[in-house]
């Protein structure tokens, strides 16, 4: 779902505006969808993140107890590779707007106050993980919805950094 919406909604930006696509690829068979992003994006640049180092991410994240301990669906899509292209980019390229997808990648551009952003959220998951919490499910699933609650609850005030913001 992700995925579609960014791509319909480049589809029409494409129309007025030069856009650049900074992604992940989590699997080695996405890199053969360059060449169509490509028709909409004036550069794409994909980085690899395979799920393994994603799980290892969270994992590490397991034992982190301090209250700026991110949601686990945040550090599944922490990559030094990313920052350090985003950061190589923005320094040499000027650009308008960022237009930043999920609060999965908030973590990237919440401190570049110097460019104009947008988030970008499919969902309340503070909402979302509530909810969840109400939901008769086995007890180390209730364990890690109570954990990972609380978690995006303190991260979601990284909204406050972005403006506009749009939700779903």
């Amino acid at each position: 779902g992700d995925k579609l919406k960014i791509y319909n909604l480049a589809s029409r930006l494409m129309k007025d505006h030069d856009l650049v696509l900074i992604t992940f690829v989590q699997d080695k068979k996405e890199f053969e969808y360059r060449e169509e992003l490509e028709k909409i994006f004036q550069e794409v640049h994909l980085i690899y993140l395979p799920k393994w180092k994603s799980w290892l991410n969270c994992l590490v994240q397991l034992f982190n107890f301090t209250s700026s301990a991110p949601p686990f669906q945040v550090a599944y899509f922490w990559s030094g590779k990313m920052k350090k292209k985003l950061e190589s980019f923005l320094n040499t390229s000027p650009i308008d707007i960022a237009h930043v997808q999920h609060m999965r990648m908030a973590q990237y551009m919440a401190d570049r106050s110097d460019i104009a952003r947008i988030l970008d959220l499919p969902d309340a998951y503070s909402l979302y993980w509530e909810r969840r919490k109400k939901v008769e499910r086995p007890w180390y699933n209730r364990l890690f919805d109570s954990l990972e609650s609380k978690r995006v609850i303190r991260y979601e005030s990284v909204t406050s950094k972005f403006s506009p913001n749009l939700a779903c």
